[in-house]
């Protein structure tokens, strides 16, 4: 879709912010995600509802 490839997953997430095409607040997204996700059965239901969102955002940019 950007005609970038993202080879290191470490810096994948500061790599895609910069892209001309992504799902809005990309990055915030992921962090919250990545904060949400623990042994907290309500957090990580949130962050998966977030995670969805994202996946979904994203196949719309991907079918235009």
């Amino acid at each position: 879709m950007n005609e970038e490839y993202c080879i290191n997953e470490k810096k994948a997430v500061r790599m895609i912010e910069g892209f001309r095409k992504k799902p809005n607040d990309y990055k915030k997204k992921i962090d919250q995600i990545i904060t949400l996700i623990s042994a907290n059965m309500d957090s990580t239901k949130e962050g998966i509802q977030i995670l969805q969102e994202l996946i979904s955002e994203t196949e719309k940019l991907l079918s235009k």
